[in-house]
């Protein structure tokens, strides 16, 4: 049986919003393991004197939660 998780997570970029997801993905996988996927539940960005400066995404990241090992008593 599988069994996944999502857990929402936000970042921000310079460079784009591609960016900004990967910076989030890469610094999650730090800590988290088996993470399988992720979607783009909102993008915004900051604008400043007609230019687009900074990009935000928030991401449902999935991943997989470690088997229940199920003890014997």
């Amino acid at each position: 049986m599988r069994i996944a998780k999502i857990r929402e997570l936000e970042g921000s970029s310079t460079v784009s919003f591609e960016d900004a997801a990967e910076q989030v993905i890469r610094r999650a996988s730090k800590t988290l393991t088996g993470i399988t996927g992720f979607q783009i539940l909102k993008k915004s960005a900051k604008v400043e004197s007609g230019k687009v400066t900074e990009y935000f995404v928030r991401i449902g990241l999935i991943f997989e939660l470690a088997p229940n090992l199920e003890s014997h008593w």
